[in-house]
């Protein structure tokens, strides 16, 4: 039985094409010991994780395997991955890399498509997509500050030098495109100015209009399940798996969730929402992962220049509080 399966990429996540397009590697920046910005801005502690439904565990043993029985997986009770009766999975990841495996995966139409102006124009407009979800909607590095836009190698090695990155998943199949803001931004968000912490206007290197805030992956699964392999950096001996299949009667997509986000917004808790939001300067640590870095008070970062409809003229309402995660990734050149 064919069905949908939908990834959903957010947090300190970059990408990098690999294979001369034909996959995507998007990169978990290390940050499970937090780290701190140019002007002393503490950044808190970000957890890799795998989020999943329950009810699509087609073997709940599989997870068990790994390192000697020391595989981290928890349930909760949040209600957001499929069924109101149903518990979410979190599988903790480790230094591990991360694909993707099910029966006829190499099929010509199951290849990598990245959802832009050339996709639409070679298969249209499926499922309602738009340029709203665009993947040039993520900031580009190349366009921002290219000096800085290729990936340091030791990121595609098979053992990266240790504080680099926290996990690695390789993306092969489906259409890749870019989620859209939070919805309290919407129609609020004019503009994004990349400039230095702390520079005004005048510090401005590059503006785009709209921004994604992650990466979104629909894969046609022509198989009756999808298996997650898991393996250790540089040890391909250290296998382990999560397969996963719909349920009896299942007719809507298999949702899983990728995240490299601070723990209470994995597990969505009420009491700590973000605060006002004027700038990501979450972005400064994607740096790190280039080749050439810049100075740490020359890294630009993303601003943004919210305004509201009064009267049919925008005025500046100030900060907005948003409720969901927002973390615009960077994409960089291999």
């Amino acid at each position: 039985m064919a069905f949908t399966l939908k990834i959903e990429f957010q947090g300190l996540i970059g990408y990098v094409p690999t294979n001369g397009g034909k996959s995507l590697l998007a990169l978990f920046v290390e940050g499970r010991k937090g780290r701190q910005t140019s002007d002393g801005h503490h950044i808190p502690a970000h957890v890799p994780v795998i989020q999943f439904a329950r009810r699509n565990v087609a073997d709940p043993g599989t997870l068990r395997n790994h390192e000697q029985g020391k595989q981290k997986v928890l349930y909760f009770g949040q209600q957001d991955m499929g069924a109101v009766d149903d518990l979410a999975g979190l599988w903790f990841l480790d230094n591990q890399d991360i694909e993707l495996r099910y029966e006829g995966q190499d099929r010509e139409d199951q290849k990598l498509r990245i959802w832009d102006e050339e996709t639409r124009a070679s298969f249209g407009q499926p499922n309602g997509r738009g340029p709203a979800s665009f993947f040039s909607q993520l900031p580009h590095l190349d366009t921002i500050i290219s000096s800085a836009s290729r990936v340091d190698p030791d990121c595609l090695l098979p053992q990266p030098r240790e504080g680099l990155l926290a996990a690695r998943f390789t993306i092969r199949e489906g259409v890749i495109e870019s989620l859209t803001p939070p919805e309290e931004l919407d129609g609020k968000l004019l503009s994004t100015q990349f400039r230095p912490i702390g520079t005004d206007l005048g510090g401005t290197v590059f503006t785009q209009t709209s921004i994604g805030s992650g990466a979104l992956v629909e894969v046609k699964v022509p198989g009756d399940s999808v298996t997650l392999v898991s393996r250790l950096f540089g040890d391909e001996a250290s296998k382990s798996v999560l397969k996963l299949a719909p349920v009896a009667g299942q007719t809507t997509p298999i949702h899983v969730k990728v995240r490299n986000l601070p723990l209470y917004d994995i597990f969505g808790l009420p009491n700590f929402e973000h605060p006002n939001l004027t700038e990501d300067r979450h972005f400064e640590i994607f740096y790190e992962l280039s080749l050439r870095r810049p100075p740490l008070h020359k890294r630009p970062i993303p601003h943004f220049e919210l305004a509201e409809q009064n009267g049919g003229g925008h005025v500046h309402p100030g900060p907005i509080h948003l409720s969901t995660p927002w973390c615009p990734p960077a994409v960089f050149q291999s």
